[in-house]
């Protein structure tokens, strides 16, 4: 028979080894579930949908139609009139609204009113283009991939990956931006591993009303980064976009936190409550 204080030895013991054991180089503890997170890497159905018709994509795209298509084919758009779309930019209104809107600073203009995970991007998008609206994203994909982005440091790139796209939006209708991102994280067991590699496909697309919208308006590239850039924060916004959260500890298996990555996404843009376009993020295995 064993008696207590043998038992209590060892599950102290035990303790002892669980909470000083050091962590594997360059990783942080994490706690979470096989939902929330891919074990393996997979295509985002919509990338794959648009590598199927261009197996070389981006290269061999002359026009939005089949982009718009693969779209379509991703969930169903939502073009009742009587949507009560989101606003982009979010909280802008929050600021004076005598200020000089800066498109080559929309982020800037965000972190007026912070870019942390709690903020609501819900406001006018008149500094950009009037009457130009979000509507609720589609997130096809139920899990983060493999390798992960966070969603602020994702934010803080948008205006980046916005400018170089913008004058293709304007030229050719659609931009389609394959980025490799090397901040991401995996999760393997109970641990979260940063500095990991990621292959973001960013793509805009309109359609032939939006394009005929954004020149009638006379939108400027730096305009159009603008919107895209406000697009692509709102995607990668808790509660706004498409993301999941991942519970971990930063050092003892009983100190707990907790951060947001980013999934794949849709959203459709509206002029006028009328759809005119969309943006996309699909993330993928690099090459």
């Amino acid at each position: 028979m064993i008696d207590t204080k043998t038992v209590l030895l060892f599950l102290g013991l035990s303790l002892a080894a669980r909470v000083t054991s050091a962590p594997p180089a360059n990783a942080i503890e994490a706690r979470g579930g096989n939902d929330v997170y891919s074990d393996t890497w997979t295509t985002p159905a919509f990338l794959a949908c648009l590598q199927k018709k261009f197996p070389n994509f981006p290269a061999g795209v002359t026009g939005p139609t089949e982009i718009s298509n693969c779209r379509n084919s991703i969930g169903k758009r939502d073009v009742d009139t009587g949507l009560d779309p989101k606003d982009i930019v979010g909280e802008l209104a929050t600021r004076n609204t005598d200020d000089q809107f800066d498109p080559n600073d929309i982020v800037g203009e965000l972190s007026q009113r912070g870019v942390d995970n709690e903020f609501q991007t819900r406001a006018s998008l008149k500094d950009l283009v009037q009457g130009f609206q979000a509507g609720a994203p589609t997130c096809p994909e139920s899990c983060l991939p493999k390798n992960f982005e966070e969603a602020a440091p994702m934010r803080a790139k948008a205006q980046d990956l916005c400018k170089q796209i913008g004058q293709d939006l304007l030229n050719n209708g659609f931009a389609a931006l394959p980025k490799k991102l090397t901040d991401a994280f995996t999760k393997h067991d109970i641990w979260l591993y940063n500095n990991k590699e990621v292959l973001l496909y960013l793509v805009l697309s309109l359609t032939p009303q939006g394009q005929a919208a954004l020149k009638a308006a006379q939108v400027s590239q730096d305009t159009a980064a603008a919107v895209c850039t406000a697009a692509l924060t709102m995607l990668s916004t808790r509660d706004e976009g498409c993301t999941k959260d991942i519970h971990f500890s930063k050092a003892f298996i009983f100190k707990g936190a907790q951060t947001t990555g980013i999934a794949d996404g849709i959203m459709d843009l509206f002029f006028n409550n009328n759809p005119v376009g969309f943006i996309s993020t699909s993330f993928t295995q690099p090459s």
